[in-house]
């Protein structure tokens, strides 16, 4: 046999079918690597575009703390017992007590201007210097020191509220006079201070007020004009565009008078000079039989201040202001005040 079966001969191929339905999509492939950066593309074309608006005003600048350039060193005097504290905005650098000036004869007197830290000691001395020679140095009897007492009571005549002391050593006697000197303490400030006198028995006048407060100052404190104060042989005062030519309080007892060991506050030498109302005092002393005005009680010392006191106010440069004094209208103001005292 063959091997070929009889019943199932072999035939040729058939045609191709008919092609079968798609499939579904196969599952999503893993994702390709990142491809390589491009180029740098051509620079662009640039133009300045047209200036903009001004912006607002800033805040002003915080002040710079323990730093002031060119400040000024002043002091000021309570006329009291107490140390005064020194105005907002100022730095207080010691305390101590008021100095005025020395008198050592042969018309010759060194004061301190009670606008000046000179004038505040920081302790109370009966012989505060020596005369010095080649060979030795030493104290001698003609020296005066003067110092600015405190202020009689208001309840207290003026001849009973002082006592002369002449045994400073002794510790009970020493802490009196102590007692009887104004108190003082020198401040740094980061402004001009400045005074102006009415010369007149009331305030200045809105007008200058108004002034100095467009000029950018503020009224720091009000007073009495005093102007000098005389010792045994010489004397001693302010300048009146000085802050210590305006003094809070009035005595007609303006020294302490220091010699050795002795302290004397009633004198008929020491003499202060206040600015007075010149039309008050000329019809007083046109219509009174008496040239002069009892200030010994204190009524007295009241209707003194009140009809005939010259009174002042002291400014301070605002701190928060663009404007000042320049230095020739400070000028020109202190040469007013000294002219209108010359007259």
């Amino acid at each position: 046999s063959s091997g070929i079966n009889a019943e199932c001969p072999l035939r040729p191929g058939g045609a191709p079918g008919v092609a079968g339905v798609a499939g579904p999509p196969g599952p999503t492939g893993m994702k390709g690597m990142q491809g390589l950066k491009g180029i740098q593309g051509p620079r662009g074309e640039t133009a300045k575009g047209p200036p903009g608006v001004p912006g607002a005003r800033g805040p002003p600048g915080k002040s710079v703390q323990g730093i002031q350039l060119n400040p000024y060193i002043v002091a000021f005097h309570s006329q009291t017992r107490t140390v005064p504290t020194c105005p907002k905005g100022m730095t207080k650098l010691w305390d101590g007590y008021s100095f005025m000036f020395i008198d050592v004869g042969d018309n010759y007197v060194e004061g301190q201007d009670l606008s000046e830290p000179g004038s505040c000691w920081k302790d109370l001395f009966k012989t505060p210097l020596m005369k010095c020679t080649a060979e030795v140095c030493e104290s001698f009897r003609e020296e005066f020191a003067y110092w600015l007492p405190i202020v009689p009571n208001d309840n207290t005549d003026t001849s009973k509220f002082y006592d002369d002391f002449r045994d400073f050593e002794d510790a009970d006697k020493g802490a009196k006079v102590k007692d009887h000197i104004s108190r003082c303490s020198v401040c740094m400030s980061p402004y001009r201070l400045i005074a102006l006198h009415s010369f007149k028995k009331s305030q200045p006048k809105a007008s200058e007020v108004d002034n100095f407060v467009q000029k950018g100052w503020t009224k720091l404190y009000e007073g009495y004009s005093f102007l000098y104060q005389t010792g045994a042989n010489n004397g001693f005062g302010s300048r009146l565009s000085r802050h210590g030519s305006c003094l809070t309080k009035f005595s007609p007892v303006g020294i302490v008078q220091s010699r050795q060991e002795e302290f004397r506050f009633i004198s008929p030498n020491p003499k202060s000079y206040w600015i007075m109302d010149f039309d008050r005092l000329s019809f007083h002393q046109e219509n009174s039989r008496k040239k002069s005005v009892d200030v010994d009680t204190p009524g007295q010392r009241q209707e003194f201040i009140n009809n005939y006191l010259g009174k002042c106010y002291v400014f301070i440069k605002s701190d928060d202001s663009d404007f000042e004094f320049n230095d020739q209208e400070y000028m020109d103001y202190k040469e007013a005040q000294d002219m209108m005292m010359s007259h």
